[in-house]
């Protein structure tokens, strides 16, 4: 009897918490409201990178990782792959962004050094873009493999035409904590992938 009216008196008590979930999950959300459309997109990358250091110092820093005998200098090409995932934003006419881009640093000076970004950001209504996000970069000091973190601000263009899709983006590392700030331009062609 003693347990029987302990289970009573705690179903009253549960019962206010069992009204806030309702019966059918369905109706928590409206279906009048659309489900917005997403689009991937991909395609290669090529840049440039001008790091902000003097020469000397540069090539002393890279002589460490990679020794030999010619100068290195802070500007060097960049090359890798971009997936962009373009979420509709209704009517707006303007789009969100998640991007992941992949880049191997260096090849013209006969160094690699890889490197991926996480970009977030708003497209406009003619093809303007602004992201932010995460700039990891790999480096090996003095045969240690590490992970450097820093944050890079992108500015872009999208051009679309018969199909192609040409993006234009500068990219900027204010405070890297490897090396100096750095400027990078990238442009590539992009493909949609269809559903």
């Amino acid at each position: 009897m003693k347990s029987r009216s302990i289970s009573m008196f705690l179903l009253l008590l549960l019962s206010p918490v069992f009204c806030l979930f309702p019966q059918d999950s369905g109706s928590m959300y409206n279906d009048e409201i659309p489900i917005p459309e997403i689009d991937l997109v991909v395609g290669p990358r090529v840049g440039l990178t001008g790091i902000i250091m003097d020469f000397e110092q540069f090539n002393t820093e890279m002589q460490v990782g990679f020794p030999r005998d010619v100068d290195y200098i802070p500007i060097f090409t960049e090359f890798g792959f971009s997936a962009k995932q373009v979420v509709g934003m209704g009517d707006s006419g303007r789009n969100l962004i998640i991007e992941e881009l992949v880049l191997l640093a260096g090849l013209d000076q006969s160094f690699a050094i890889p490197a991926i970004r996480f970009l977030l950001g708003i497209e406009g209504r003619l093809g303007s873009e602004i992201k932010v996000g995460p700039y990891l970069v790999f480096t090996d000091n003095s045969g240690k493999v590490g992970i450097q973190a820093s944050f890079v601000y992108s500015l872009g263009w999208t051009i679309s035409s018969r199909g192609m899709i040409i993006p234009i983006d500068i990219s900027f590392v204010p405070q890297p904590s490897y090396w100096q700030p750095r400027i990078t331009i990238t442009t590539g062609l992009s493909f949609r992938v269809p559903e």
